[in-house]
């Protein structure tokens, strides 16, 4: 098995990718391989992957607190602040 990558170069990103570095970041780097292959100079760039962010997120243990998080959250009654504002403060 290869290793996982938790960083691309735009130029080794296509549209294929949106499920590896999110859409915006998958258009991007379609659009500067196209741009790259038209001669047009293009700033370099690079995009992180979802590897790396759920990496980020077990090794933080953001996982175990949003899952208490939700737990908590089935017995509450009062929903306020909505609960991906209470996830967010983990990041």
């Amino acid at each position: 098995m290869a290793a996982k990558k938790f960083v691309l170069r735009f130029d080794e990103v296509s549209s294929k990718d949106g499920g590896r570095v999110g859409g915006k970041n998958a258009a991007l780097g379609e659009m500067i391989r196209t741009l790259k292959k038209q001669a047009v100079r293009v700033p370099y760039g690079f995009a992180t992957t979802a590897d790396a962010f759920w990496l980020f997120v077990r090794e933080n243990k953001i996982d175990k607190k949003i899952r208490a998080e939700i737990q908590r959250l089935k017995k509450a009654r009062n929903h306020w602040p909505p609960p991906a504002m209470l996830c967010a403060r983990f990041f």
